[in-house]
């Protein structure tokens, strides 16, 4: 139980010191977020087939059904909404960004058992826009230096 900890706090704490090093970054040079976004999933794959190919596990059983869901799952679950992610964080500040991201597992991942569900997604739902909405007015809006 304590490894699963110990990698949910890890990957917390990779996720902030990404969101520091993309701030830096594009900082400090012209970086396209579309191209940044596509270097980091190419990236992230191939160390995860490499830690998938270590793992003693049986095959997938493939078929069109599961290749569709992981291609929705590459292209939109993830490179769409990393991309998304770093659009925000290129407009807003990253302490901003990241309450923000909050109301992701309220919007993202739905459920319909109970009311609270239903009233938090409800509630949960304007933050999240709001950040996105927030994102873009300021992406723009001119510079005081170029007026």
């Amino acid at each position: 139980m304590l490894t699963s900890e110990l990698l949910a706090v890890g990957s917390g704490l990779a996720w902030a010191a990404s969101a520091i090093v993309v701030k830096k970054l594009r900082s400090a040079m012209q970086v396209d977020l579309l191209s940044l976004t596509a270097w980091q999933m190419l990236l992230g794959a191939i160390v995860l087939a490499a830690i998938a190919w270590m793992v003693p596990e049986e095959l997938a059983v493939t078929g069109v059904p599961l290749i569709l869901a992981v291609a929705y799952v590459a292209i939109v679950g993830t490179g769409l909404a990393w991309f998304l992610w770093l659009f925000v964080l290129d407009a807003l500040p990253a302490g901003v960004a990241g309450m923000d991201s909050l109301a992701v597992p309220a919007i993202g991942v739905p459920s319909y058992t109970t009311a609270w569900a239903c009233t938090s997604g409800a509630t949960m739902a304007p933050a999240g826009r709001d950040g996105v909405l927030r994102a873009a007015s300021h992406a723009a809006r001119p510079s005081p230096a170029s007026s």
